[in-house]
């Protein structure tokens, strides 16, 4: 199994499938593939980049290899120059931009870091603080009842 887990309807490769079948004017002005957190990422830095957590989340990802898998993009007919560059949730993405800046009132240049995929993150702040509150947070930021 090269991307580790079964495939299931709430992948990403499953909902471009769908597109792609029902919907093949848009599926074809695809040019990017952005996960929400990265879509984020995207507007804040002008990089596109996504993290291996969420990444396996995609159903593109070799789990083994750390590296999306050819294979199962072409499965899917999902061109890998779409996908982004892989980061570990702890590696800088990049530095708000001057625009993003100006329209958050934050300063230019702040890091902003990967992330992870909602599971991996509740887990983090779980190991890190085993307290209610930090719990707390972490089920209604995430919403991580399936963790």
């Amino acid at each position: 199994m090269i991307a580790g887990v079964p495939p299931q309807p709430g992948f990403t490769a499953p909902k471009l499938m769908w597109l792609k079948a029902h919907e093949p004017l848009v599926f074809a002005k695809i040019n990017k593939i952005l996960l929400p957190k990265d879509f984020i990422t995207l507007w804040l830095t002008g990089c596109h980049v996504t993290d291996t957590s969420d990444a396996a989340g995609t159903l593109w990802l070799d789990q083994g290899k750390r590296e999306w898998s050819s294979l199962l993009c072409d499965a899917s007919d999902v061109d890998l120059n779409w996908l982004p560059p892989l980061l570990n949730g702890f590696d800088k993405a990049g530095e708000v931009t001057s625009l993003a800046s100006t329209a958050l009132g934050v300063p230019k240049g702040i890091p902003v870091f990967a992330g992870g995929g909602r599971c991996r993150c509740w887990c983090y702040f779980n190991w890190c603080d085993n307290t209610r509150a930090v719990f707390h947070i972490a089920r209604n930021v995430w919403s991580a009842s399936d963790c």
